[in-house]
Order: C-alpha cells, then sequence, then structure tokens
C-alpha cells in the first residue's frame, strides 16, 4: 500500500534539504520553542526601603515610587484588616515608567517550557510589577491588585516554602476564582465594570460560567464576589480562602462558611443579577450602530481614536487586533479604506492600547499620529495626498497621552507623563519647541484648544479651581473622578466648568462659543452632556470681581458607556465609539446630538448603589468666583513632590501641634523619631522618606522542581552503541529535583538540578547561568551523564558524558529570534570489569566540540493546559568535530551534520476544541559520521518497548543515537535510518470544560481530554524511503561460512491511528493513548501508551 500525500511531503523534505537549516530531535518530539523579551533600553535601578516593603525604580521614577509608597502603606494596613491576615514577607514594588519599559523586563518571563507538569513551582517572591499608564487612578489600581494577589496566594498556598510546594500542587483554582478576587479587592464596583456584569447578565453569557475565559472570567468571579460580600458581609471572606486551603476544595470553603453548596450559591448568584438589571433591561433607551464602514474581522478587534477631519470628508481610526495595530482613514466620498500604517505583531498577552495617538490637521489633509518605537516616542505627520511621513523624535517627554490641533495647525496641545506625572504642553510644530503649561501631580487628560485657540479645556483630578496652591502639604490626590476645567493661555488663570463628587467627567469638546459637550457617568453609564458657560458681575470694589456658572443638561441616554468623542469644530461633526458587546462607532452631525427637550435618563446599579453623598450638577453647585487679583501664575502651582498628603491625612501644622504635646520621654520608651510619633498620633499613614540607595544583585528563589518522571534532564544526543543489535537506552523512572534562582529583577539566572536513578547509579547533573539584562541573552550550561548499557550478553558497557554550552539568543521580535549554541563534549567509554576480557579492555575517550544554529518561531497561546492556538516552528543546523586525540588539539577532518525542522500549527475549531497538526523531519545524511534515527513509540513512554530486530545499517559510519517520535502504534525502532520526517495529527477536546455549563470542581475532569489521532512517517538511509540504498529493503543473515543478504518489497512508510484521554492529576499531565499500527498494509495488535509530557 503506497501513500501518495506523504510520498510528496517525502520528495519536497529531500529536495530542500541541502538548501535550508532544520530543527534538531535529541530525545523524540520535545523541543523548546518559547516566546521573547526585548531589551532596548538599560535602567539604572534604585530603591527607598521602607518599614514594610522597598519601592524599586529608575530614572524619571522618583515621584511615582513616593506615590506607590504612600498609597501602598495605606493599602496594606486597609487589607490587613479586612482580610485579618498579616503578611510575613516584605513587598517589593518594581515601578516602570511607562508600559513599554515594562514589556523589555525579564520579570515573570520563562524561556523554556516544562513537558512535565508534575511538582512545578513557581515562587511568588511578594514582588508587584507597576508602570504608569499617564493616570494616577489606573496606577492605584495596579497597587491594589498587586497587593491583593500578595495576601490571596499567602492565604491560600501559604508562606513556607514547603507549603507553598504541597498546596500549589494539590489545590489549583479557576481563573474566575483568583482572578476575580483580585478584582473586586482591587475596585469594589465602578461604572465599567458594573456595565461588563450587566451585559454578561442580559446577554446569557454567565449562564454559561465554565465557557468564559479572560476577561469575561475576571468579571464574573469579580461580580460573584460582589455579591458574596454584600449577602453575608465582609467576614466571610477570609474564612472562605482558609477552609478552601484546608480542605483543597473550592466547595468546601463556600459550604462550610456560607452554609449553601457552590451550585446553590451560583444560582442565587444569577437570580440577584437578573433582578437588579431587569429594570434596565426594559427601559426606553437609545441601543445605536455602527455606521461608518470598518475593516473586516473588526468583532475581534479594539477600534479608538475616531476622528473625523476639518471638513468631515476623512475619518481615521485605529484597528487593534491582539497588539497588532493599523491606522486607517475612511474616504467618505468613496466609502473606501485606506491602510496608512501596520505595527506590532499579533499576541494574546497584555497589549498596549495608548498608542498611537492620532490627530487631524485642521487646514491641510495631514494626520498626525504617535508611535513607540524601540522605547522612543515619534510624531508622524503623514501627508494623505503625496503619502509621504515626516517623524518628529519627541525626546522631551515619557509618553503622550492625547493630543489636539490649534485652530491655525501651528501647534500640538498634548496630555503628556514625564518623571511620573501627567501634565499639559504646549508643542510648536515648526520650532519644534515645547512650552509645559501644567505641573503638578494631578492628572490633566483629554486638552482641546477653544476659543480660537486662547484657552485650553481638560478633564482632571484636582480638587481646587485654583492653580495657586502654596501649601504643598494639603494638596490631596487620591480622588479618582475628573471634573472639567478652561484654562487661558494668556491670563493663566483656571476655572471650573463643572464641579461634582463621585462623578466622572471627560472628553470636553468646543460645540460654540462658551458651549460644550463632555461625557459624564452621572446615572452610572458614561452618556454625553452639554455644558453652557456664563458669567455675572458678582460685586464692585477698587475693581470687578466675576462670578461663573454653567448648565449641564444630560445630551444622551445610552445603553453602553461611550468611551471617546471627538467633535470637528469647522464641519460640526461627533465621532464615537460606544463600549457594548462590540465596539460601536458612529458619526454624525452636531444637530443630531442636541436633545430638543430635556432627557430623563435611566438610573443604573451603579448609581443605585453608590451610598456615598453626590452633590448634583447644578447652577448653584457650578458658580466658580474669580478675582482678578489672586495669584494664579502656573510656576505658583509646581507641587513638592515628596510632601503631598492622601485626603485623610493632615498638615505639617497639626503634626507639629501634636508634636509639642507629646511628653519627651515617649519617643524614647520605643526608640522613635518624636516626630514620627506625632505622625502617627494623627495618622498611621503618615511616613518619611528614607534614604535612596542603589540596587545590587540579591538572589531570591523563583522556581522548584521536584517531580518524578521518564526523561532524561539535559537535551543531547545519545552515544551509538555498536552492539550486534540495535539498543537504545531509554531512561528509567528517576526523581528530579531542579532549583532556579534569580535576582530581584529576573535578568540573571542560575539552575542547578539532579537527577537521580533508582539504583543511585547514574545519576545526572546540571548546572545552567542565564543572563538575559541586554538584547543579547547569554547562558552557559554544564551537564553530566551517565548512562549504562548492555553491548552483549557479557559484557556492560558505562558512558560517561560532560557537556559544556555556551548559548547566544538574539531575538528579533517578541515572536521570532536565532539561537546560536557552541558545545564542548567530551565522551569516556567504560567496560565494566564483568570478566578478565572485559578487565583488560582500555577504556574510550572522544572529544568534539559542536556548533548549532536555530531560528525559532513561536507565537502560540493556551487557552487551557495541553490546548494551544497558533504557530511555531524551528528550524535548526548543526555540526560536530571530533578533536584528535594526540594532545595537540586539531580536528579530525571526519564531521557530523545534523540538519531537521519542526513545524507546528494548532487550529481552532470551536473555543477549547482545537486540531493539532505538525510536520516533523531530520537528516544526518551529509557528514562523513552519521546520527541514527529510530522511528516509533511516544515521548516519555512509562514502559517503553524497543524492537531490536530490525536491524541497522552496517556500512554507516554512527556515532550518535536518537529517537523519532511520535509513531503510535509501534515500538521503538519499527524503522531506523540517518533521516527521519513524520506526521501527527490530532483532535484534542476538553469534553467536559466544552459541555458544562457551571464550573467543574476537579481540577482532573477539568482538565480532561478526549483526543482522536494519526501519525504517518518513515525513518530511511538513502534518497528516500524509496531509495535502492535504503537498509530497510535488505536484511542480512550470517551463519559461518555463509552471509546471505535478502531483499524485500515492503512498505517503507508507516502509520497510526487510535484515541486518549488526557488530564492533570496530582500536579502530573498523563496521557493515555490507544493506539494501532500499519505496517505494509497490516494493522498491528494495538498498544497502550501511559506517558507524562505534554503537547505531542
Amino acid at each position: 500500500m503506497r501513500i501518495s500525500l506523504f510520498r510528496i511531503l517525502i520528495i519536497l523534505f529531500v529536495l530542500f534539504e541541502s538548501n535550508i537549516a532544520f530543527s534538531q530531535f535529541y530525545n523524540g518530539s520535545q523541543m523548546n520553542f518559547g516566546k521573547n523579551k526585548i531589551q532596548y533600553n538599560e535602567f539604572f535601578w534604585t530603591y527607598y526601603q521602607f518599614e514594610d516593603f522597598d519601592c524599586y525604580f529608575t530614572k524619571g521614577g522618583k515621584e511615582l515610587a513616593i506615590y506607590t509608597a504612600k498609597y501602598a502603606n495605606r493599602t496594606v494596613k486597609e487589607f490587613e484588616k479586612k482580610l485579618d491576615f498579616m503578611l510575613d514577607n516584605r513587598i517589593k514594588f518594581v515601578v516602570f515608567n511607562k508600559k513599554s519599559d515594562y514589556f523589555q523586563s525579564n520579570i515573570g518571563y520563562y524561556p523554556e517550557e516544562e513537558f512535565n507538569t508534575g511538582g512545578v513551582t513557581r515562587v511568588i517572591d511578594n514582588k508587584i510589577i507597576l508602570y504608569y499608564t499617564g493616570n494616577h487612578e489606573d496606577l492605584n489600581y495596579q497597587i491594589r491588585a498587586g497587593i491583593a494577589q500578595i495576601y490571596i496566594y499567602q492565604m491560600l498556598y501559604g508562606t513556607t516554602l514547603t507549603s507553598v510546594i504541597k498546596n500549589s500542587t494539590l489545590l489549583q483554582l479557576p481563573d474566575w476564582y483568583v482572578s476575580g478576587l483580585i478584582s473586586y479587592l482591587s475596585i469594589n464596583m465602578n461604572t465599567t465594570i458594573d456595565a461588563k456584569i450587566r451585559d454578561g447578565v442580559l446577554t446569557g453569557k454567565y449562564e454559561k460560567y465554565n465557557k468564559l475565559s479572560g476577561i469575561d472570567a475576571v468579571y464574573a468571579g469579580h461580580s460573584l464576589w460582589y455579591y458574596i460580600i454584600e449577602k453575608y458581609g465582609n467576614t466571610v471572606l477570609p474564612n472562605i480562602l482558609y477552609i478552601t486551603r484546608s480542605s483543597k476544595n473550592i466547595e468546601s470553603g463556600f459550604l462550610f462558611t456560607l452554609g449553601t453548596s457552590f451550585k446553590m450559591l451560583t444560582n442565587e448568584w444569577l437570580e440577584y443579577y437578573n433582578n437588579l438589571y431587569k429594570d434596565e433591561e426594559k427601559a426606553n433607551r437609545e441601543i445605536l450602530n455602527t455606521n461608518i464602514k470598518l475593516p473586516k474581522k473588526h468583532k475581534k478587534a479594539d477600534i479608538y481614536n475616531v476622528i473625523t477631519n476639518n471638513d468631515a470628508t476623512k475619518t481615521a481610526f485605529v484597528f487593534n487586533i491582539y497588539g497588532q495595530y493599523k491606522i486607517y482613514i475612511l474616504n467618505e466620498k468613496t466609502n473606501k479604506l485606506k491602510k496608512v500604517i501596520k505595527r506590532g505583531k499579533k499576541s494574546q498577552e497584555e497589549t498596549d492600547l495608548s498608542y498611537p495617538v492620532i490627530a487631524w490637521h485642521p487646514l491641510n489633509d495631514i494626520l498626525s499620529f504617535v508611535t513607540e518605537e524601540k522605547g522612543k516616542i515619534y510624531i508622524n505627520q503623514y501627508n494623505t495626498k503625496n503619502k509621504k511621513n515626516e517623524k518628529i523624535y519627541a525626546h522631551f517627554i515619557d509618553k503622550i497621552i492625547d493630543m489636539s490641533y490649534s485652530s491655525n495647525g501651528k501647534e500640538l496641545v498634548m496630555s503628556a507623563s514625564k518623571n511620573g506625572q501627567t501634565n499639559i504642553y504646549i508643542f510648536n510644530i515648526n520650532s519644534r519647541s515645547i512650552v509645559q503649561v501644567t505641573d503638578d501631580v494631578y492628572d490633566d487628560l483629554t486638552p482641546r484648544f477653544i476659543d480660537n485657540s486662547t484657552k485650553i479645556i481638560f478633564a482632571s483630578n484636582r480638587k481646587e479651581d485654583s492653580l495657586s496652591s502654596n501649601n504643598y502639604n494639603n494638596i490631596k490626590i487620591s480622588n479618582n473622578n475628573k471634573d472639567i476645567f478652561i484654562y487661558d493661555i494668556v491670563s493663566k488663570k483656571i476655572i471650573n466648568l463643572t464641579e461634582t463628587e463621585n462623578i466622572d467627567e471627560t472628553y470636553p469638546c468646543e460645540i460654540n462659543k462658551n458651549k460644550y459637550i463632555l461625557l459624564s457617568n452621572k446615572n452610572g453609564i458614561y452618556n454625553r452632556y452639554t455644558a453652557s458657560l456664563d458669567s455675572t458681575i458678582a460685586f464692585i470694589d477698587t475693581t470687578i470681581h466675576y462670578k461663573y456658572f454653567s448648565d449641564v443638561k444630560p445630551a444622551s441616554n445610552y445603553y453602553f458607556n461611550i468611551n471617546e468623542q471627538n467633535h470637528s469644530f469647522n464641519s460640526g461633526y461627533i465621532t464615537e465609539k460606544i463600549d457594548g458587546q462590540t465596539s460601536t462607532i458612529r458619526k454624525f452631525p452636531l444637530g443630531e446630538v442636541l436633545p430638543k427637550n430635556e432627557l430623563i435618563l435611566t438610573e443604573t446599579n451603579k448609581k443605585n448603589a453608590n451610598n456615598d453623598t453626590e452633590n448634583e450638577v447644578s447652577q448653584n453647585k457650578n458658580i466658580i468666583i474669580i478675582k482678578p487679583n489672586q495669584q494664579e501664575s502656573i510656576d505658583s502651582m509646581r507641587i513638592n513632590i515628596d510632601n503631598y498628603l492622601f485626603e485623610n491625612e493632615q498638615s505639617e501644622k497639626e503634626i507639629k501641634n501634636v508634636y509639642k504635646q507629646i511628653p519627651n520621654d515617649t519617643s524614647r520608651s520605643n526608640n522613635k523619631d518624636p516626630k514620627l510619633v506625632a505622625l502617627s498620633a494623627i495618622n498611621p499613614d503618615t511616613f518619611s522618606l528614607p534614604l535612596q540607595k542603589n540596587y545590587y544583585l540579591t538572589f531570591y528563589v523563583n522556581e522548584i522542581i521536584s517531580q518524578l518522571n521518564y526523561s532524561y534532564l539535559n537535551s543531547m544526543y545519545q552515544p551509538f552503541n555498536p552492539a550486534p543489535q540495535p539498543i537504545y537506552t531509554n531512561p528509567k523512572l528517576n526523581a528530579l529535583f531542579k532549583i532556579s534562582i534569580s535576582d530581584m529583577l529576573e535578568d540573571y539566572r542560575i539552575t542547578g538540578g539532579i537527577k537521580i536513578n533508582t539504583n543511585l547509579k547514574g545519576n545526572e547533573y546540571l548546572l545552567s547561568f542565564e543572563n538575559l539584562k541586554k538584547r543579547t541573552d547569554k547562558q552557559f550550561v554544564f551537564h553530566r551523564q551517565v548512562i549504562e548499557s548492555m553491548y552483549d550478553e557479557y559484557t556492560i558497557l558505562k558512558n560517561f558524558t560532560h557537556d559544556f554550552n555556551y548559548i547566544l539568543k538574539y531575538p528579533f521580535n517578541k515572536f521570532a529570534a536565532i539561537k546560536n549554541t557552541f558545545t564542548v563534549r567530551n565522551d569516556k567509554y567504560v567496560f565494566a570489569s564483568t570478566d578478565w576480557i572485559n578487565l583488560n579492555t582500555p577504556n574510550l575517550m572522544t572529544n568534539r566540540l559542536g556548533y548549532k544554529f536555530e531560528y525559532i518561531f513561536d507565537n502560540t497561546f493556551n487557552p487551557m493546559l495541553n490546548i494551544y492556538n497558533g504557530t511555531r516552528y524551528k528550524f535548526f543546523a548543526e555540526v560536530y568535530k571530533s578533536i584528535k586525540e594526540d594532545g595537540n588539539m586539531k580536528l579530525n577532518k571526519n564531521n557530523l551534520i545534523v540538519l531537521g525542522f519542526d513545524f507546528r500549527k494548532y487550529i481552532k475549531i470551536s473555543r477549547e476544541l482545537i486540531w493539532a497538526n505538525r510536520f516533523a523531519a531530520s537528516t544526518s545524511a551529509f557528514g562523513d559520521e552519521k546520527l541514527i534515527y529510530y522511528l516509533g513509540g511516544v515521548d516519555n513512554w512509562i514502559t517503553p518497548k524497543f524492537d531490536n530486530t530490525n536491524e541497522t545499517d552496517k556500512n554507516q559510519n554512527y556515532v550518535y543515537q536518537t529517537l523519532a517520535t511520535n509513531m503510535r502504534g509501534f515500538k521503538q525502532n519499527v524503522r531506523n535510518g540517518t533521516n527521519f520526517a513524520v506526521i501527527n495529527s490530532e483532535l484534542r477536546f476538553p469534553i467536559l470544560k466544552y459541555f458544562f455549563q457551571k464550573p467543574i470542581k476537579s481540577d482532573f475532569f477539568k482538565n480532561l481530554q478526549i483526543a482522536a489521532f494519526g501519525d504517518i512517517g518513515s525513518a530511511w538511509t538513502g534518497l528516500s524511503p524509496y531509495d535502492k540504498e535504503n537498509s530497510f529493503y535488505k536484511k542480512e543473515y550470517y551463519a559461518k561460512p555463509l552471509r546471505v543478504i535478502v531483499e524485500n518489497q515492503r512498505e517503507p512508510i508507516v502509520y497510526g491511528y487510535g484515541f486518549g484521554l488526557r488530564s492533570r492529576l496530582l500536579g502530573y499531565f498523563i496521557r493515555a493513548d490507544w493506539a494501532w499500527g500499519v505496517d505494509d498494509g497490516v494493522v498491528s495488535k494495538r498498544i497502550f501508551y501511559l506517558t507524562l509530557s505534554l503537547d505531542f
């Protein structure tokens, strides 16, 4: 029986094998791929050491570190009280100035994949990674989320190393449980989360709770924890976590604490939210659809920064799918889309949606957009007529958050961050000069020129309507809600357009003289409002005093939040993005947005559930009096960042008053500064700034592996055993212990490992050092291995191998890299003294130098364990040269050349159901020395079977041997030779997770997968499996004095098929396969495979 499709693939492999570099197969199909971290900048780190935590920061991040310390100090005390738990270890905050700096970090980066999941523990060293996005509200969330995660992990997994290892193995928690609780503790409830929960409930998504993943699972878990605390009170939370840890069971935590089963709890939870939101569903709301043309697959994309040009003939927007963004321009006349730029690579990992920022030039067809490339900020000016782009390097700031042109197009007003502060800047296009307008700790966002570019309107979380702030100690910065302000560029005065408590307003735009539109969440959903500003004379003495008042009215009653809006002043068109099940993008004339009659908005759960007193937006509230003699210069508003206070902190004057009242012996009794005692007496959040220290390397335990496995510790070829019959030494059951330590920033890693055999003979050792600090990763690896095998029935051969590898890896981007490995290898062959002949047999020794080149690509991601989406492959070339034994360190002429590749494609069929495919091939046919491949079996086979009846080609100069897998349905060595090629195809179906709508309590059943697979392949000598020189066609029989060679006509290609089950048990991922092999048209007896390995 001939397989035509596979013949074609074999022919293609033969045709191209001399022209491309391929992958290497040291031990079957187990092969490391992995993504990359790229370092463009070098950072100099310093830190502050406080009483309970440390804050690490780099140049320009001092203000962020101080802010983090003050906010974290208060948050730790809050969580300590709420969770009734004290942390055992210090917290380490690592603060990056921006998100792109964080993406360069190696923290949390594990370049090597573990194929055996059992006993793998990654130690969380109370480390919290923060980055500044230009918004302190987001920084607050990151701080709270990081602290919440540490509390939860310590409460669930313990603090000692032994308890962490034990509990991480036995306690497997779903994403909604941990991530949902972290989200709840970070933000109790806000407008965005309320909208996401409302959408999940009313669309029925939460009824299929187990099918949720990613951010949907986070918000579902958030809503469940919110419901539990609302109904049962905050005191139940630590009890639930404690019982969950003790029982290693989620259900028990809820049952014994709340007195209700988890099934009943989820039913009550859904009923609660359905009742809560049903009235909102019935309300008469505007539900609108996208009315501009969008690219294909727009439902999977994030679309933002939608803006129309001056005459409303072109609309530009950013189209972002999994981190790969494009800027499109829609020509309204032709209704055609034009792609301006395309940047980035698609990735399921966290993406940066803050770039690119775009703005239309008011007088010309120029689209300006901001990009960040290799850590540098560029302002691009793209001419839509001649398609030319001019780049301006914006070295003067760290990040541009928003921007807009002046009416004459000569200036850009920007919201930009520098040194941990977000302020307003005016950038002159022609002179390339910049003027800083504000300079304080408040977040000044979404600025726009108004009143013929003589004023700036913006949103800010500042509490004063004046720029004057001489008493720095009274500055309050913890407010997350923003008001709208207007700044006069000439007089340098500022007035409030709105002044509201517990209401957030943003995206202001001018529509007429003293008339504006803005977005507000007053009713619990971000809707559009109009605001009119007027003034009147308040009184007259030596000069005229004015009072200003604004009238704010609703202009929309949408069902979903308006995330952003922009207004083209000359054309009168508005663009908006509405957040719903998918993004809705709309463009319409100004007249459509202004209601003829006053709207009555539908109040939402977020509005009704808010227990805080809210000041209504009214004329009386919005009267702001400005006196001409007030000193309101920009310079006077500079804030001493070291001395600002939170809302609940007291002024220095109050502290001094208390200090005077403290007896002298109070401070001496506890050896503390009397001033600090006074600070604590008023407010325990207050603390002094310690000495700034340089960061020096300190190593911590990073990863611990303690497991049973059936594989070797390091990837390397096994020396060829020249016994009369083929022999391959499979690893037996062994205990593997490996520990990795790294510095705090994880730039340097040291790994040591030992594999202990059950007979305590032939132990294996590994020592590795990695330097990941710069773009080129460097690694040094030393490895020692002992393999004992039978040469014949009288001879035991021991092989001692020592190899040293120097590895250089250079990443091109997140997914692609090249790797160069330089190897020195020593093999010593010792004949055990089983008799006088072996006792007198001299030991043998060989030394070799090797070089390996790899090109690696990996853009896969894991929706769940052993389920992948995406593509990964590796091309490989390797050469070995032996060293002469005369002591002159000269190289022999003989060489071993190995070429190969491994290509894997994972296709999503439906949710977690995937079709996994692999095509792999390799050859060693070009060198004087050869590598033999034994085809058959699977990786990490617990009870491997080797077929030693299939002889090897005695005419080949074999020096190494390895396995070629997967080929299920056969023993190892169903075929052998200097070449091999296999195709593996497998359907992976997590059946219970796919069909069950409620959460699955058991980790085993949650990860239970059914697989149906087929394998096809061959190993051969010669040009192809059908080459007459292929030793497979010849079988030699020898009986003195005759030697008989028999030629056969069997099919060299074999294939197998079958089914299997996979799941995780006690931390180990176990695969059970039942397979039938087909050899020369004959179906063999079924073979059972039990393995401990991920993927193929």
